[in-house]
């Protein structure tokens, strides 16, 4: 009887030991999310307000000190207690920190080395002033030769796989940070050249397989996360202190567009859909902005300019689209904004140049649809070119005759030649058409 009443409570005791486990767990993940928050607001303290009187570079000294002592702790905590979710926070924070290192230290090499001009209304927390030359630079390598160690030690533990490519990346993108270099369009132009080597690097094979296939964990995520950090306060930086011009803006926009297209080639089905929608939403918005402030361009070129960026941004969202649906439906929407735009466009100017800029946009959408066996687009390009000769037809049968015996020569005679190239070239274009479509999307895919 007894020997049944205790295999009777067995399962009760195991079900109450797991969920005293689970209770502990959570308070003490809860503790530990209490704890980063306190580290955090620590070092956004000391950017405000520093630590006491000190000199800046002794505050600078002290926050280096706390980026070690961070290490420390994670080291202690991996090492000598075996709790590794402790230690991984650590070295997080550590990471964290460093970054705010490197932005102390690049606001007191902009305070001696500045290569453009320091605005005049600078806030005392963002005012950081070395002692002396000498001192900010033995300050510097050292800080280098003590934080890289520490980086890589940091990304073994958080994502051991591909911690010598986290460590480099992240060590050279806190390196931009001490560049002397405020003015919004040119600290935007380098974060421009980055994310594109970033891209250019990450699409091909060995190292960079280690970066994108080993962060499915979550302290693999954070430590493919925290390599922009230091090129949010890069931009950042620059963009609060500094008057923000055209393009500057320019350079905003086609920036994001970057990021957001190296993400999307990196993720699949839905979110994959979402961020190549992204991409086209920014790409209209781009395009949309970049016509209406190219004031100097003529009136009749804006639409065309608008047609162009926009058509591109569909292209690039077509070719990285990984299923048929969302490439049919940028298909068929670049199609009809080229055709509708750039008719309206002939409506509203009426010339030969936006007559000739239409007609070639037409055989585009026809060529291109031909190709794909589109439908649709074969209608709506044989309507756009039916319909572009007899909102012109005057002008163009005036052209004609008003040019002669030598124009209509002329017209003929091109006429011919254009249909012999078509006829002798024609299959070898399309061949190469299809072979540099599929080696584009190797590239991209």
């Amino acid at each position: 009887m007894n020997k049944s009443v205790t295999y009777s409570n067995t399962p009760s005791l195991l079900e109450s030991a797991g969920k005293a486990i689970k209770e502990f767990a959570t308070i003490s993940e809860l503790m530990r999310i209490v704890g980063a928050i306190g580290v955090l607001a620590s070092m956004s303290v000391f950017l405000m307000q520093g630590w006491g009187d000190s000199s800046d570079i002794e505050l600078f000294l002290l926050m280096l000190l706390q980026t070690t002592l961070l290490a420390a702790a994670g080291f202690v905590m991996f090492k000598g207690l075996k709790e590794n979710k402790s230690a991984r926070l650590f070295f997080g924070l550590g990471l964290v920190s460093m970054a705010v290192n490197f932005t102390t230290l690049g606001a007191l090499f902009y305070a001696v080395f500045h290569l453009d001009t320091p605005v005049a209304d600078y806030a005392t927390y963002a005012k950081w002033v070395p002692s002396d030359v000498g001192t900010l630079v033995l300050a510097s390598i050292g800080s280098i030769v003590l934080l890289l160690p520490l980086a890589y030690f940091s990304f073994s533990v958080l994502s051991r796989p591909a911690a010598k490519q986290l460590t480099l990346w992240y060590f050279g993108l806190n390196i931009l940070l001490l560049l002397p270099l405020r003015d919004p369009s040119l600290i935007l132009a380098i974060t421009l050249a980055v994310l594109l080597a970033m891209g250019y690097f990450l699409s091909k094979k060995g190292s960079a397989q280690a970066i994108l296939s080993n962060g499915k964990t979550l302290e693999g995520k954070f430590a493919r996360i925290i390599l922009f950090a230091p090129l949010m306060v890069f931009v950042l930086r620059s963009l609060f202190w500094y008057e923000v011009d055209n393009l500057a803006i320019l350079m905003m926009f086609a920036t994001t567009y970057i990021m957001i297209r190296q993400v999307s080639l990196s993720t699949k089905n839905t979110k994959n859909t979402l961020l190549n929608g992204l991409s086209l939403a920014l790409g209209l918005i781009g395009a949309l902005w970049v016509s209406i402030e190219l004031v100097s361009v003529p009136s009749v070129l804006i639409t065309p300019i608008f047609t162009m960026i926009f058509i591109a941004s569909c292209v690039d969202v077509y070719l990285r689209a990984d299923h048929w649906t969302m490439q049919r439906v940028v298909y068929n929407l670049g199609s009809i904004v080229m055709a509708v735009a750039l008719t309206l466009n002939h409506l509203f100017f009426e010339s030969a140049l936006t007559f000739v800029i239409a007609l070639f946009a037409g055989l585009a959408i026809f060529s291109v649809a031909y190709y794909l066996r589109s439908t649709f687009n074969i209608i709506l390009s044989t309507v756009m070119m039916l319909i572009l000769p007899i909102l012109y037809g005057s002008e163009i049968l005036s052209m004609v005759f008003n040019s002669g015996w030598l124009g209509l020569a002329i017209s003929g005679v091109s006429i011919i030649v254009l249909a012999s190239v078509v006829d002798r070239y024609g299959a070898v274009i399309k061949l190469k058409l299809i072979q540099k479509k599929q080696e584009f999307v190797s590239i991209t895919i």
